[in-house]
């Protein structure tokens, strides 16, 4: 129980300690077999999910599932807890179809086992909005985040840090849909009550002000947007391994911020750190959308070609990733509109704009900053076509 806690508070290598003890105490008093050897299992795998190697995680975790279902049968809470943080290890490892279908599995289990409002429950409902906010269901998923939200503050203490997590998911569904002031309102709710509850350096404090640098350079900030991931930056670094994703997220978004003030030697600096990491972790889309944010910087820079370039390898990952028609790839092929509206080319420019307004058409609000360029871009094509 203290190995837990210490996972949710920061405290890796006390936790792992305390962990690896109550391991050795069990099977030696009790057996391998006894049924709280996977709850160890699992708590051990949720240490290598914090360190972000998922897949050590992910190797404790199926192997806490298996022995549940054989010790426990199919509708034990503990074999739904463990179904629940599979779904989640497998969202971060960007397996988005599978982590939906454990994530639902995970919420039929416990609640037969536990009731429909148990905190369990109402913690896989987070796990499963979260997907489908990936995968673009934003309505469906601003409503199961509402509901979650609703169950959590109802029945949890305000400093909850649950909550402050299902606040900072919805605020990126609240920008999805044109709901900016929202979406800030989300984040800094968010933000305080995680620094109440799990004090200032917590990966998941860090990882919040990402999310408000990424706000701030849609609203147009770009010297507020680089002072948030900064921050961001210095949040994560004492509390992370060298290599954590998260950690490549916020050099990317650290190095975007850079980009849009102009600071384009510190960005490219940035932006290369945050490569290495999604290089190291193997995470395509992740490298895919680092690689667009470099094709800006080159954008910037005046490097069109090699923007070009960037942008098309980033688009063509991203179409064998998730298919041609997919919503991911909307915001690569804005990128590339700005990029061959720099190189003035009108022909293939209005194909791109055409193609990205069709991908996220009915599913982004038509008035997300992204969607009021593209539109402008758009209208300038329509000018300068022949005849137009």
């Amino acid at each position: 129980v203290r190995g837990a806690i210490r996972t949710t508070l920061g405290d890796l290598d006390g936790a792992e300690q305390d962990l690896e003890r109550a391991y050795e105490l069990t099977t030696r008093l009790r057996g391998r077999d006894h049924w709280s050897v996977p709850d160890i299992f699992h708590e051990l795998g949720a240490i290598d999910f914090y360190r972000g190697d998922y897949a050590a995680a992910r190797e404790k975790v199926e192997a806490a599932i298996a022995d549940q279902r054989r010790l426990l049968g199919e509708e034990h809470p503990a074999l739904g807890r463990s179904l629940g943080s599979l779904a989640s290890l497998l969202w971060a490892m960007e397996e988005l179809a599978p982590a939906e279908e454990t994530a639902r599995e995970a919420i039929r289990v416990l609640r037969k086992s536990m009731g429909e409002g148990h905190d369990d429950v109402v913690h896989a409902k987070y796990t499963l909005a979260s997907i489908i906010a990936v995968r673009h269901r934003f309505a469906e998923a601003e409503s199961l985040f509402q509901e979650t939200l609703a169950l959590q503050r109802a029945a949890n203490a305000p400093n909850d840090p649950q909550i402050g997590n299902t606040l900072a998911e919805l605020a990126d569904v609240q920008i999805a849909l044109g709901q900016l002031e929202a979406a800030e309102a989300s984040l800094r709710e968010s933000i305080a009550l995680q620094e109440r509850s799990l004090g200032s350096d917590h990966l998941w404090v860090a990882i919040t002000h990402r999310q408000l640098s990424a706000l701030r350079l849609l609203q147009g900030d770009a010297a507020g947007a680089v002072a948030l991931s900064r921050e961001a930056l210095d949040r994560a670094l004492p509390s992370v391994e060298p290599g954590h994703p998260q950690l490549g997220a916020i050099y990317r978004a650290y190095g975007r911020a850079l980009t849009a003030a102009g600071r384009l030697a510190e960005a490219e600096a940035a932006i290369e750190e945050a490569l290495a990491i999604h290089r190291a972790a193997d995470l395509g889309d992740a490298l895919a959308r680092t690689e667009l944010v470099l094709a800006e910087q080159r954008l910037a820079a005046g490097r069109l070609d090699v923007a070009n370039d960037l942008a098309e390898q980033a688009i063509g990952a991203l179409e064998a990733l998730h298919g041609i028609d997919a919503p991911e790839l909307g915001e690569a092929l804005e990128i590339h509109a700005r990029i061959l509206d720099a190189r003035d080319e009108q022909a293939r420019l209005e194909a791109v704009v055409r193609r990205a307004r069709a991908v996220r058409a009915g599913i982004y609000a038509l008035t997300h900053p992204l969607d009021v360029r593209l539109a402008e871009l758009a209208a300038r094509t329509a000018t300068v076509r022949p005849g137009g």
